[in-house]
């Protein structure tokens, strides 16, 4: 048995120093046991904030690289008609096909899921730019058919190129809500 003041064990008097060693054996098992989970716990957490860091990482990629192909779209769509090309000769061809092309490597934001954009602005903008890229290749489509139909070219030429600058800055704008509300920082 203990003396004195510290004769208690574990706050219980009467011990022997065998079953105080148990006891203390005992509580620092407990002790031990609550502390893994801790950690495991900790570490559980400290992971999941890493993958949605990685993911969200991966998110504003995904959007930024659709948003940099569109701006350099957007300023090959700018220089896509020169008023100086004859609608009757084979540049103007070589015009719409070059806007065909643009049009087509617009069509990644159909790709871009939406659930991957952060807010209804962001959606709203790239849902914009895919209505606005069936538009322009309504357009485009017209100038190819008009021209095969042989109707005054000048003033397909001239209603197109009108179209096209329309959509171009259209696209920047819209890539500019899309940049601003999905990729600058909160």
């Amino acid at each position: 048995m203990f003396d004195g003041p510290w004769g208690t064990c574990m706050l219980v008097r009467g011990l022997n120093p065998s079953e105080c060693a148990s006891w203390v054996q005992a509580w620092g098992s407990i002790g031990a046991i609550l502390a893994a989970v801790m950690v495991a716990f900790v570490q559980h957490r400290q992971n999941l904030r890493q993958q949605r860091l990685v993911a969200e990482l991966a998110r504003r990629q995904a959007i930024a690289a659709h948003v940099a192909r569109g701006e350099a779209m957007s300023s090959e769509l700018a220089a896509a008609t020169p008023l100086a090309v004859s609608p009757a000769t084979a540049e103007w061809v070589s015009v719409l096909g070059h806007t065909q092309r643009v049009m087509t490597e617009l069509g990644v934001f159909d790709s871009l899921p939406v659930n991957s954009l952060p807010d209804g602005e962001a959606i709203n903008a790239v849902r914009q730019i895919s209505r606005h890229v069936a538009e322009w290749n309504g357009a485009l489509q017209y100038a190819y058919a008009a021209r095969s139909a042989g109707h005054d070219l000048a003033e397909v030429r001239h209603q197109f190129e009108m179209k096209i600058a329309e959509a171009s800055e259209q696209l920047r704008r819209e890539l500019q809500i899309l940049k601003s509300s999905a990729l600058d920082p909160d």
